[in-house]
This record gives structure tokens, C-alpha cells and sequence, in this order.
């Protein structure tokens, strides 16, 4: 079954995601060799829910702390109390705007797999690692601190390079089918490796070929209730 994640960012409000499920509830019921997943905001967790009629609803953070004077954020103990089963972690965006450590990273992956939650871990080089020819160091360092939970079938790998996402330059097959062998290889075991980075309808079919990736993190091909079906259609 092929895994189509939608992170939405910081994109939609309660209305608007409202209105996304039920144009996408329009175009009838997902195809079953289809897993979907919609990651919104936290203001929209509760109507993602209420609308998602066969789409499953994650969340893109949290903090591995229970409780305690931290200002802003939101426990990941607290997401299997909402029937929140699905989390992201190590997003580029966290790593490099919000510089979060690998220590950090490493404390939500454990405490999110200990509840059982499916936890998607992003990992990808920046175009300068790229041109230097630093691919595989980089994603081999950004994987090993996880070497103690790579056996849970609850974690998936996305493998989104730094350079494609947004850009409109996507990484061409090959690229991300050694991208993913590599963490397959790492993980001594043949883990879910999603792609990520300017996925979209006309291009997704390119990635499927070799078997090797399980599916795709999208960005803003999932903003768009047309666009997010169209992909599925593709794959499907």
C-alpha cells in the first residue's frame, strides 16, 4: 500500500480545512492500495478529524515532555488521547529554522514510538552536501542516532532533500531510489521510505517504478483538495 502524506505547515484554518475534506469527499472513497495522511496545523486538528472521512490525521510536533513550564508547546503523550496516531519529526524546517537538535529529535522519535504512534522521520541533504558528495554521510549521521528504535514498524523514513522542497526542482528517481536503498540498507531492514520534495500528479508515477519508495510527504500539492486527489488517482 502506498502512503500519501499531506504536511500542510502553517497553511489552512478550521473553515478552510473543512471545506478541503469535503471537496475531497466528493471525488468518493480513496482507492484501498492507498494510505492517506494529512498533517495540519494544531488549530485544525479538530476539524481535520471531524471532516477526514478515510483520511488518517497526524501532527507536525510535539514535545517529549509530559507536562511541565514550556510555553507553547503540546505534549506528544497527549496525542493518542485525541486519536492523533500519526506524527512528524525532524522536518527540514524544524532542524534549520528551528534548530533542533539531534538529542531533541532523537527524544520525540522514542517517546512517540512508546505510545505506539506511527512516527515519520525526515532526513535529507542540503544542495551543499550535495555538491560536495556528502549524501550518504549525512543521511547515515541523521539516521544513527535512532539506531536503538530502527526495528519499529512504526517508524517510516522520509527522505526529503533540503534542495527540492518548494523549489520546483524535484530529485530525479534515481536519486531518491539510492536515497532510499541506502536507509534501507542502514536500517538492515526494509522500512517504509516515503519521498518528499515537489511531488506532484504529473510527476509522482517516476518514483514508483522500482519499488524501492513507499510513498510521498507532499507539501503544497496537498493544500488543494484537486490537486491532493489527482495525486492519489496517480498512484493508485
Amino acid at each position: 500500500m502506498t502512503i500519501i502524506a499531506g504536511n500542510w505547515k502553517m497553511n489552512h484554518d478550521p473553515d478552510s480545512s473543512s471545506a478541503f475534506f469535503k471537496k475531497l469527499q466528493s471525488y468518493g472513497p480513496i482507492p484501498d492500495n492507498v494510505k492517506t495522511v494529512i498533517f495540519p496545523t494544531f488549530l485544525c486538528l479538530d476539524s481535520a478529524q471531524k471532516n477526514s472521512s478515510g483520511v488518517e490525521i497526524g501532527a507536525q510536533n510535539g514535545n517529549p515532555e509530559k507536562s511541565g513550564a514550556l510555553t507553547g508547546e503540546i505534549s506528544i503523550f497527549d496525542f493518542p488521547k485525541i486519536d492523533i496516531n500519526w506524527l512528524l519529526v525532524g522536518h527540514s524546517e524544524r532542524r534549520h529554522i528551528f534548530k533542533e537538535d539531534p538529542k531533541l529529535l532523537k527524544r520525540k522519535v522514542e517517546t512517540s514510538l512508546s505510545l505506539g504512534i506511527k512516527t515519520v522521520y525526515c532526513v535529507g541533504e542540503t544542495i551543499e552536501d550535495k555538491e560536495k558528495g556528502l549524501t550518504e554521510e549525512v543521511l547515515k549521521k541523521q539516521i544513527s542516532y535512532l539506531e536503538n528504535f530502527l526495528s519499529d514498524e512504526n517508524l517510516i523514513i522520509a527522505y526529503e532533500p533540503v534542495w527540492a522542497i518548494g523549489s520546483g526542482m524535484p530529485a530525479g528517481s534515481k536519486d531518491a531510489d539510492e536515497a532510499s536503498l541506502l536507509c534501507k540498507d542502514f536500517c538492515k531492514r526494509d522500512i517504509d521510505i516515503l519521498y518528499g520534495g515537489s511531488v506532484n500528479s504529473q510527476n509522482v508515477s517516476n518514483y514508483l517504478s522500482s519499488g524501492l519508495i513507499g510513498g510521498f510527504l507532499i507539501g503544497g500539492a496537498s493544500l488543494d483538495a484537486d490537486s491532493y486527489r489527482a495525486l492519489i488517482d496517480a498512484v493508485a
